[in-house]
């Protein structure tokens, strides 16, 4: 989340990138990739600041597909879903040529949430079987300290960002967020997973975004006295 490319990421309105981008699934209107390719703008040095922009994890998707010849959710079930025991498919919305939205809209149990927890927990083992690499999970859910602009209080007021995750501050570990309120908790040290399933009248409220917050602290704090 630091090409810099130039992006409006405002949800619930309809003439914004996020919008444009997503009627390539929401109506059938073109292809993501179509999308991606009228993005040739930037407002920032690769590299210099943190912005969340859902264009660059479909980057990621089409990049994936490109290398491995096979639809991302083939991939992703083979590599990580199947691997990590899930008790049932998922659901990927596609767009008109077949492509997934690679940056939302993956539809599952919440059990199966929580089994991702819980592989980003053992740091990407099953039974002590190797399903993720270890470093790339350890990466993926920590801010390098090259990467000054991702911590903490500075990527955001708040998170900071790993791989697709985002960084508590205050060592409260890591989280996998959505839009509306849905959310994946691993607090690594104190072995914890927590799924919350959330539908927000809005695709992002402060207010309930602090009670998130407050209740994942608290269970953090029980945790802790145990």
């Amino acid at each position: 989340m630091s090409s810099g490319v130039r992006f409006d990421e405002t949800y619930d309105r309809g003439d914004t990138d996020i919008a444009r981008l997503s009627r390539a699934w929401t109506s059938q209107q073109g292809a993501l990739i179509d999308g991606l390719a009228r993005l040739h703008e930037n407002d920032a040095a690769p590299g210099a600041r943190f912005k969340y922009v859902s264009a660059e994890t479909q980057v990621l998707g089409q990049v994936l597909v490109r290398a491995t010849g096979m639809p991302l959710a083939d991939y992703v079930s083979r590599k990580i879903w199947g691997p990590m025991g899930a008790e049932a498919d998922a659901l990927w919305v596609l767009d008109a040529v077949g492509m997934e939205a690679a940056y939302c809209c993956l539809s599952a149990r919440l059990r199966d949430w929580g089994r991702l927890g819980q592989l980003l927990l053992e740091r990407g083992q099953r039974d002590g079987r190797p399903v993720l690499p270890a470093d790339w999970v350890e990466a993926g859910t920590t801010v390098r300290s090259s990467d000054a602009h991702l911590r903490p209080r500075v990527a955001t007021p708040y998170f900071g960002y790993g791989y697709q995750t985002w960084i508590f501050p205050d060592g409260l570990g890591f989280a996998l967020l959505g839009v509306r309120g849905q959310a994946v908790f691993v607090h690594p040290r104190l072995r914890l997973v927590m799924v919350q399933t959330a539908v927000w009248s809005a695709s992002s409220d402060l207010a309930l975004g602090r009670e998130r917050d407050a209740f994942w602290r608290a269970v953090v704090r029980a945790a802790e006295r145990m």
